[in-house]
C-alpha cells in the first residue's frame, strides 16, 4: 500500500508558482489528477523484468477521495487513483509469473490471476496470436495517515516532501511521486 507520504517531484512545465505555499489545513476533495508517466503507474502491477514490454497502453488516470490535514498536523488520505491497462503477455512473461509455460494455453490462468489482486476491480483477457491479451482495470490505493509538517511551500509527510500551493483558500495544488510518476492534484474545499 502506497503512503499519503509519497515523495514529490517539482514539475517545472505545471506553470505553477509555487513560491505561494498558503494554509493547507482542511478536508480537501480530488477533483482532477495529471500523472506524469500513466505507463509506469499501470506496469507496477506487473513488476517483472520478463514482462517489461507487455504493458501495450493505458487510460488516464482518474482521482477521487479526499485528503485530510489537520490542525494536529495529522494527514489523512483516501485517495485512489484508477485507470485501464491493456497488456499483451507472451511466453516469458507467463512463465516469469508463474502462471504457466504457454501465454495462450494458461490465459484464462492469467485472468484468474489477475482477478485475485489487490487492487484490480476487474481483468478480462483473450489468446491473441502467440500472446494472452489483457485488458485490466485498477484502482490504486494512496490510502493512509501520518504526522505532518509546513515548511513555505512544502508539507513533509512521512518523511517525505509534498509541494503545494493553495489559492484563495479554496483550491489546493499537490505533488506526490509514486510507483516511479509524479502524480499532481487538484483538490477543493
Amino acid at each position: 500500500m502506497a503512503d499519503p507520504g509519497a515523495a514529490a517531484v517539482v514539475r517545472p512545465d505545471r506553470g505553477r508558482d509555487r513560491r505561494r505555499g498558503g494554509d493547507p489545513v482542511g478536508d480537501w476533495k480530488v477533483d482532477d489528477v495529471c500523472v506524469s508517466d500513466s505507463q509506469k503507474v499501470f506496469a507496477s502491477i506487473v513488476n517483472d523484468p520478463a514482462c517489461s514490454t507487455a504493458l501495450k497502453s493505458s487510460s488516464d488516470p482518474d482521482a477521487s477521495g479526499n485528503y485530510k490535514l489537520g490542525d494536529d498536523n495529522n494527514a489523512i488520505s483516501t485517495i485512489v487513483v484508477s485507470g485501464t491497462g491493456m497488456f499483451s503477455f507472451n511466453d516469458a512473461c507467463t512463465k516469469a509469473l508463474g502462471l504457466g509455460m504457454t501465454a495462450t494455453a494458461d490465459c484464462p490462468k492469467i485472468e484468474e490471476a489477475f482477478k485475485k489482486e489487490k487492487g484490480v476491480k476487474s481483468a478480462t483477457c483473450a489468446p491473441a496470436g502467440a500472446n494472452c491479451d489483457c485488458t485490466i482495470a485498477m484502482d490504486i490505493s494512496l490510502a493512509g495517515s501520518s504526522s505532518y509538517t509546513k515548511s513555505g511551500n512544502e508539507l513533509t509527510v512521512g518523511g517525505l516532501k509534498q509541494p503545494f500551493c493553495v489559492e484563495g483558500g479554496k483550491t489546493l495544488e499537490l505533488e506526490m511521486s509514486s510507483f516511479g510518476a509524479t502524480l499532481s492534484f487538484t483538490m477543493s474545499k
